[in-house]
């Protein structure tokens, strides 16, 4: 993924930069201007990355599902109280 789509994001990120400090700094920014900037920043810089994530977790969890023959436990992911109480004493 980072080979495929790197080089564009990258330039991407270039012209976006460029292109928003040049608006940050010869126009005048209203709310209106830093609201088209901010959708600028969010279409195309953290859309893409997004996406990536999003890709990523569902390799993931469909490997870990491959893996498991569709075994999947809830019992791992909840929190164990005792373990977190930080005032717990240990026994000597």
């Amino acid at each position: 993924m980072l080979t495929a789509y790197g080089r564009a994001w990258l330039s991407n990120l270039t012209a976006t930069s460029r292109l928003v400090i040049a608006r940050g700094f010869h126009v005048e920014l209203t709310p209106e201007t830093l609201r088209e900037l901010i959708y600028l920043i969010a279409t195309r810089l953290v859309s893409p990355l997004l996406l990536a994530g999003a890709a990523l977790v569902v390799a993931g969890l469909a490997t870990h599902l491959m893996i498991t023959r569709l075994g999947f436990s809830f019992n791992k992911l909840t929190p164990d109280v005792k373990r977190l109480n930080p005032l717990r004493i240990s026994p000597t």
